[in-house]
């Protein structure tokens, strides 16, 4: 699954500058085998569901099938303003190039833990596969310039319960 934030407007005209403030509708493009459509996100944790809950960071979310790569496209062009990618596994074909033009860019990972005494955000900066690899937590990816507005969300929606480490 990946949860995109998107702005209203043309997609036809491409753009590096991010929006102000993070847009109000979430996509969510569904895990391979999940049918199209709206999906329960119930099954994620926490974290997730607040982002793309009514009322969380973004106003709404929608459900579509398609390339991680097309998707996080959209991301580095500033038509969404974050996306949360959660699947079973990596594959170095699809994540080495989606990871490394998002660095390149100044897009950070963050894995979202919500286990135990624990949840938050934490860097997530592996070396690329290259193998297969399992993936153990939903990746929250956002522009850096972007990590003081998530900040302050994190801090008025969860206090101290939830933290942010960069």
């Amino acid at each position: 699954m990946v949860i995109t934030g998107r702005e209203g407007g043309t997609r036809t005209a491409p753009r590096m500058l991010l929006p102000e403030g993070l847009p109000g509708t979430v996509v969510q493009l569904a895990d391979r085998g999940e049918p199209s459509g709206r999906t329960d996100i119930a099954h994620h944790p926490q974290v997730v569901e607040t982002v793309s809950r009514r009322h969380g960071l973004f106003k709404g979310y929608e459900t579509a099938n398609g390339s991680i790569g097309i998707s996080m496209a959209r991301l580095w062009k500033g038509e969404d303003g974050a996306a949360v990618l959660h699947g079973d596994k990596n594959t170095p074909w699809d994540w080495a190039p989606v990871y490394g033009i998002s660095r390149k860019l100044g897009f950070r990972f963050f894995s979202i833990i919500d286990e135990g005494e624990f949840a938050g955000f934490l860097p997530f900066d592996p070396p690329i596969p290259k193998v297969i690899q399992p993936v153990e937590h939903p990746l929250f990816v956002v522009h850096e310039s972007r990590l003081d507005e998530l900040e302050a969300w994190i801090a008025k929606t969860y206090g101290s319960g939830v933290t942010l480490r960069r």
